[in-house]
């Protein structure tokens, strides 16, 4: 293989097709495959819901031109071509890209999840493989391409405090010790303090009865929808379209107690490592390191391991 620099690569990028992607062409991440890859033939009932540039090897990058590398995977051209990441990165992170630059087509509601750090991913990853099956961490970088909403970090404790005391039926979820531990918390209490109750609470959403949390969400979406809908918050209006794809799904009550953050074209947010958060609908352009691992709570019908969400995210009331 060629150890010359060409002036540029074009590659042909890769394409996730989970069911919360968009359909056909009116996928963003589908149309720039298109326009990448002329042999790629559009199905116009299948949702493409991301676009990877990058050397992962669940959707690796393969070189288009020039020519005599066509059908080259980008990374086996950058172990030749170590010059093309840089002394620092190559000598950093082993000769390896250590991002994944992804673009998302968001129909519907991601799963609430978080991603681990170095470290816990790298305890995951020797434990359970087949589940975890990245040792590196993934923060992420989420910049909106057009309008985007999605849920990110622990709202203040104020603000949590203040939705557990005007929404009955998760006073209802959360059992009445754990309310009145919510509600009576005063002002003054430490951050500990604070970080105590909200892991009290937030595990106890998470380990709530499944009938009891589709009784109560059903109350609550009744509720909601009797009120006049110019009068309705954006987390009623929420909490109405998320029950109506994920019916009596637990991830549907833990919008009252994390930010959701609606970004314009070109806003950004990043995402720590440990951060709870959840792609609401919008085409993002996501830059990553290259992983895999997460944990997840509902909201999708996928691996569920809310334990880990729950013990490893409320650790953070920053917003």
């Amino acid at each position: 293989m060629s150890s010359e620099k060409p002036p540029f690569l074009v590659l042909s990028p890769a394409l996730q097709t989970y069911a919360w992607g968009k359909r056909g062409s009116q996928s963003e991440a589908c149309s720039l495959k298109a326009s990448a890859d002329p042999d790629f033939v559009i199905d116009a009932n299948q949702t493409y819901a991301e676009l990877w540039m990058g050397t992962h090897k669940k959707g690796p990058s393969v070189i288009r031109h020039p020519q005599p590398l066509a059908g080259t995977l980008l990374s086996d051209w950058l172990k030749m071509n170590q010059w093309a990441l840089g002394e620092v990165v190559a000598t950093e992170f082993g000769g390896e890209l250590p991002f994944l630059f992804k673009v998302l087509s968001v129909n519907q509601a991601l799963s609430i999840q978080a991603h681990p750090d170095k470290t816990r991913a790298g305890e995951l990853h020797s434990r359970a493989p087949d589940k975890y099956p990245d040792a590196n961490h993934k923060p992420e970088m989420v910049i909106a391409l057009r309008e985007f909403e999605g849920m990110c970090g622990f709202r203040p404790f104020s603000e949590i405090q203040s939705w557990v005391v005007a929404v009955p039926e998760l006073q209802q979820v959360l059992g009445d010790k754990v309310t009145e531990a919510v509600a009576t918390l005063g002002e003054d209490a430490s951050p500990e303090d604070q970080l105590s109750v909200l892991r009290l609470a937030f595990s106890s959403l998470m380990s709530a009865d499944p009938v009891a949390v589709r009784g109560q969400l059903e109350a609550l979406v009744k509720r909601v929808r009797a009120i006049s809908s110019s009068s309705l918050s954006r987390e009623e209006q929420l909490v109405c379209q998320l029950d109506q794809l994920y019916p009596g799904d637990v991830g549907c009550f833990c919008l009252f107690f994390l930010n959701v953050v609606p970004l314009s074209r070109g806003g950004s947010l990043f995402l720590p490592a440990n951060e709870p958060h959840c792609y609401l609908s919008g085409g993002p352009c996501c830059l990553f390191t290259a992983i895999c691992s997460e944990w997840r709570c509902n909201l999708l019908l996928a691996m569920i391991n809310r334990q880990s969400l729950s013990g490893r995210c409320a650790g953070s009331l920053d917003p």
